[in-house]
């Protein structure tokens, strides 16, 4: 008998960010800063047989591979289920991914969420929401792929992240805001969140400008203040390259200020009305000829079974 469960994660977008690494304890272990969560992310199917061995097979946009992260959410999920049930596993783990790979929309994290839910489901492992995302974080951390963005992305809206780890363990509150633009982006290519994580130099330059946006963030919770101090962010860092750092500059020249660095990625997010996405999309292809460019809207529902 083959059981399916389908679910889906947002996308996140990181704008500015604090490492909390530290501990031990992987469930401890995240980021604090803020970002918002886009209704492109991952769709993911999963379908479980039972078996007297265990076997794993994953694809992504209809190509068979490895996808560590997601891989390690499996197997934690089986490991759950074969002292649940006592039974060992056949999985198929079948994602649509709708949003660029390393890019700095959070495509791991939202793999990997969408994944622990959907197999919550199938394996009937009877985990809270925060319990089964917790597996999507551990994996994460596990591989140094995400600090912040699953319990961004399990909750959703514009959030900030008050306090580190995993879902159930960190704590963030949301920006109120109708949030009815569209939010247009654009990535020129990766860059390499586990690079970012291990280089001590790249990680003196986060944490000494992170430390203190979200208290600056909290005394005036608005879209323009997280725009303001993203942008903030972006320069005292150095992580942008000239494309990011052109695009932005030919964005604000046009008259759309509410734009900045994604974090970690060589990307640019832009918050505009919905009638000039058409407009800001012609920016981001002069700019970004070679580059994929989409437009979404702010997701505030967050990961979800569907």
């Amino acid at each position: 008998m083959v059981i399916d469960a389908s679910a889906f994660a947002p996308g996140h977008v990181t704008v500015f960010f604090q490492i909390c690494d530290a501990p031990i304890d992987p469930l401890l272990k995240g980021s604090k800063g803020a970002g918002f969560s886009i209704q492109h992310g991952v769709i993911t199917r999963v379908q479980v047989t039972p078996s007297n061995h265990t076997s794993v097979e994953i694809s992504i946009n209809g190509k068979k591979c490895e996808a560590n992260v997601t891989q390690t959410v499996v197997r934690l999920a089986l490991d759950l289920a074969l002292q649940k049930h006592g039974q060992e596993y056949d999985v198929k783990v079948i994602q649509e991914m709708q949003i660029p790979v390393g890019a700095g929309y959070g495509a791991s994290g939202a793999a990997a969420l969408s994944t622990a839910l959907a197999l919550n489901q199938a394996l009937n492992l009877g985990l809270t929401k925060n319990n089964s995302a917790q597996l999507a974080h551990i994996a994460e951390v596990t591989h140094k792929t995400g600090l912040g963005d699953v319990i961004a992305q399990n909750r959703g809206g514009v959030e900030i992240r008050l306090k580190p780890g995993a879902p159930g363990y960190g704590q963030i509150d949301i920006i109120p805001s109708a949030c009815n633009f569209a939010v247009v982006c654009g990535s020129v290519g990766m860059l390499e969140t586990k690079e970012v994580l291990s280089n001590p130099e790249k990680r003196k330059k986060i944490n000494r400008a992170g430390d203190k946006l979200v208290k600056e963030l909290l005394k005036e919770a608005s879209i323009d203040n997280l725009i303001a101090l993203s942008k903030k962010f972006t320069m005292q860092t150095g992580l942008a390259s000239q494309t990011v750092i052109d695009t932005i500059r030919s964005l604000e020249d046009a008259g759309f200020t509410y734009c900045s660095m994604v974090m970690l990625g060589q990307s640019v997010f832009c918050f505009v009305d919905k009638n000039d996405s058409k407009n800001a999309c012609e920016i981001f292809n002069e700019c970004m000829p070679d580059g994929v460019v989409f437009v979404s809207k702010i997701d505030n529902i967050g990961a979800r079974l569907i």
